[in-house]
């Protein structure tokens, strides 16, 4: 089961990446960035794909495919490793979107942004936080098996 929850982590990381790369692409055409600088939250949301989506999710992936996919170390919990990538996936993506959306309020009106919007960043970085534990959590056990 490594060897297909790291493929699960790899290709969701490859999706991430596309959109890191294209938002990162789209937001240097001149009236856009011009809209972007006026919120931080936009690039916080550039970081956030890039970085937990893009690179966080490879590792991860990298880790269960290549070390844990193998026959003489088996998966401590397959449940707990579903769990981790759907808790990780739907945290990256809602606080993604409501990054986004904060940045655009933010940007629109010069000021701190909805207080709905920020709660709803702080509730996603939570969830995909345990999504992150429950995943190392797992790789460290079946490191010690």
């Amino acid at each position: 089961m490594g060897k297909t929850l790291g493929v699960k982590f790899l290709k969701a990381s490859l999706l991430y990446f596309i959109i890191g790369v294209t938002m990162g692409a789209i937001m240097t055409i001149g009236s856009i960035y011009d809209f972007v600088i006026l919120s931080k939250l936009f690039e916080r949301a550039h970081a956030h794909i890039n970085l937990i989506g893009w690179v966080s999710l490879s590792i991860i992936g990298f880790i269960y495919y290549l070390i844990l996919g193998n026959p003489g170390k088996p998966l401590y919990s397959e449940r707990l490793g579903n769990m981790g990538f759907w808790l990780i996936n739907i945290g990256i993506c809602a606080e993604f979107i409501a990054l986004l959306i904060g940045g655009y309020a933010q940007a629109s009106s010069f000021q701190a942004g909805n207080y709905v919007i920020k709660m709803l960043i702080v509730i996603f970085a939570f969830v995909m936080m345990i999504g992150v534990y429950f995943s190392v959590y797992n790789i460290y056990k079946t490191l010690n098996r």
